[in-house]
């Protein structure tokens, strides 16, 4: 067994620990730093080793990863064979995240049209509405679990007119979740154009 505190996911050559590197000795690692929750043992059959990933057991940010089920696990171990038993937390407040690119609905909304603005604003509300729906699901009866949910929308867009004010909106959900000012988020989608071939002879 080893506990292991390190960047799982690749964040660049010198500030990751790929999983290959590992020795095929250890028969099960618990990796920590990761904020994800992928409890359930994953097995690298390069390395021929089970790795859990516990995850941090409150979400720290408004990130997909943060958004997975809380679990924590109950390890049991006889000789050389382990068992886990996933357990969720009961007391983490619902978070639910969803990215959309606006350009998949352009048929849809109209977005070329002048008059777009107002189909958009309703056409976000009703993503965040259902996000709010969804995030009923995971609330379980206990008493000290808060009830407001974490809610986070991303729009990946191109156009600055398909934007609108996120303070404003988030005004209209300030008691239906617990983060109204940053629950609407815009992300710009950059074409990135390739170098032409340089030619000498131009």
């Amino acid at each position: 067994l080893m506990v292991l505190h390190q960047n799982r996911a690749d964040r660049g050559r010198y500030n990751y620990l790929p999983e290959e590197k590992l020795p095929g000795f250890i028969d099960l690692v618990v990796w920590g730093h990761e904020h994800d929750c992928r409890i359930e043992p994953e097995f690298n059959t390069r390395t021929t080793t089970w790795i859990t990933q516990p995850g941090s057991s409150v979400a720290t940010s408004l990130s997909e990863g943060e958004s997975i089920e809380k679990k924590v696990g109950i390890l049991e171990v006889c000789g050389k064979e382990f068992k886990l038993i996933p357990v969720k937390l009961k007391t983490v407040r619902p978070f639910i995240f969803n990215s959309i690119n606006i350009e998949d609905y352009s048929d849809e909304l109209r977005l070329d049209d002048r008059d777009a603005k107002k189909r958009i604003h309703t056409f976000y509300c009703n993503l965040v509405d259902e996000m709010i729906e969804k995030s009923k699901e995971r609330l379980n009866g206990h008493s000290k679990q808060p009830k407001l949910p974490l809610i986070r929308l991303r729009v990946i867009y191109i156009n600055d007119q398909h934007i609108i004010n996120t303070a404003r909106f988030g005004q209209i959900y300030e008691k239906k979740v617990a983060n109204s000012d940053s629950l609407l988020v815009f992300k710009k989608q950059v074409k990135r154009v390739k170098n032409a071939a340089y030619n000498p002879d131009e």
